[in-house]
């Protein structure tokens, strides 16, 4: 689900002040609040921004008025989508260009880390043990050490279906993997596909992953990550091939659209909204559209079984990340730590959710959830069943490998072990070249 980038030699200092075409600039205060004095610092925050909230002046007036006033302070966002974000700020980085905060993607947060390019937030951070839970602070801590927060929304997955379409030809709800087969035939025969994807969209592959190596491992797919990447276990193990040939039957039996590789992720939910596909797999963050474009004939339910005797385990998070940028200006650092905190607030995550359409699940355990059936049936069923997504693990090249491989496999141009000697061969160059799970290169 990551841009690959090139290692960087060294993050450069942030003393520069570049302007950038994608910058979502807001620099105005509220009206009636009343300035400090003094001239006002400027502060640069990086961010992902997949549903546009952050690139919209109005959001962002709504959002940040309170702070910029209080601290008598102008917000500069550069928001790029998360498949570019990474390679964004990478460049900046390398530039030269002012970064202060970083509000990104979790999968990203350890990579970054392990660049060297976000401060430790340990003791800087009033007790967020009082805002989060402590497994949404565990996916950001590193050898004992704090280097981000939680922020946006707690996240987990499922598949969707149109109910209108079910009821239409009297079919049920497949909780298993032979139920689905059976279902996508029917709905064949009807002129509809079973589950709409965008495969030419790689980034979103190795979800489906997840959810298959989850049920291979006998639900322990995150330990085995851990021993995996500590060496402990291989990539070419039963388990992980085992998950890779149930993606390609997902292919043989053509339970997505035809050319599924070639329509990208918008494309694939436009298949679902329009009702030419019966059912879509994504995440939590999908929810407020779909409802918009299908109403009450929008369901939600767990990912069908493959393999007998295991659960169905769904793919989330406690929250993304948002970090101090490790080559911060001195003289920034104390205004950087208090957007931090203003951002984490529990009064602020429930504005961010009220704005943004793609939150469903906050990510403060004291916010409210949405008086939504949908939330809050996947606040019940699938939260107590999500494992965190394993390419908040994985170093980028492996990700990136994961994405052609799938692509390949679902598209039956690879089989399942050859796909699997691949990304363990990415793995042992890695290693190879000092890469060390536990630590930084």
């Amino acid at each position: 689900m990551l841009v690959v980038v090139s290692v960087i030699a060294a993050c450069g200092s942030n003393n520069k002040d570049k302007s950038s075409s994608n910058v979502a600039s807001s620099s105005s205060s509220s009206s009636s609040a009343t300035q400090p004095s003094g001239e006002k610092q400027k502060l640069t925050v990086y961010a992902y921004d997949d549903t546009n909230t952050l690139s919209d002046p109005a959001k962002v007036e709504t959002l940040f008025a309170d702070f910029k006033a209080e601290n008598n302070a102008e917000l500069q966002f550069v928001t790029t989508k998360s498949a570019d974000f990474l390679q964004k700020l990478t460049v900046s980085a390398t530039a030269g260009d002012p970064i202060d905060v970083i509000m990104t993607n979790g999968q990203y947060v350890r990579s970054l880390y392990s660049r060297g390019m976000l401060a430790e937030l340990s003791g800087a951070i009033s007790d967020p043990t009082s805002r989060f839970n402590q497994s949404a602070l565990d996916a950001y801590t590193y050898s004992g050490k704090l280097y981000a927060l939680p922020w946006n929304a707690a996240t987990t997955s499922a598949v969707f279906y149109n109910k209108a379409i079910f009821e239409q030809y009297g079919l049920s709800v497949p909780k298993t993997y032979e139920e689905l087969v059976e279902v996508t035939s029917k709905l064949k025969e009807n002129g509809i596909h079973g589950i709409a994807f965008g495969g030419a969209s790689k980034f979103m592959y190795p979800m489906w992953y997840f959810e298959t190596l989850a049920q291979t491992s006998d639900n322990n797919s995150l330990q085995l990550t851990y021993e995996t990447l500590q060496g402990n276990a291989k990539f070419t193990d039963p388990a992980y091939v085992a998950a890779m040939e149930a993606l390609a039957q997902f292919g043989k039996d053509g339970i997505f659209q035809p050319g599924v590789n070639g329509a990208d992720s918008d494309a694939g939910k436009a298949l679902f909204a329009s009702g030419k596909a019966a059912m879509f797999y994504g995440g939590t963050w999908e929810l407020g559209n779909f409802e918009q474009q299908l109403g009450d004939k929008l369901g939600v339910t767990l990912f069908p079984i493959i393999k007998s005797g295991v659960k169905a385990e769904m793919t989330g998070s406690g929250g993304d990340g948002i970090g101090l940028y490790a080559e911060v200006a001195p003289e920034r650092r104390d205004l950087a730590i208090k957007f931090i905190e203003y951002m984490t607030s529990d009064k602020v995550n429930a504005l961010y959710n009220s704005v943004d359409s793609g939150v469903a699940l906050p990510s403060n355990k004291d916010s409210a959830v949405k008086d939504d059936p949908l939330v809050k049936q996947l606040q019940a069923e699938h939260l107590p069943v999500t494992t965190t997504f394993l390419d908040w693990f994985w170093p980028q090249e492996v990700v990136q490998e994961f994405q052609f491989q799938i692509q390949a496999v679902v598209g039956q141009a690879s089989s399942a072990q050859e796909a699997m000697e691949k990304i363990q061969d990415v793995f042992d160059g890695l290693v190879k070249n000092g890469y060390d799970f536990n630590g930084t290169k």
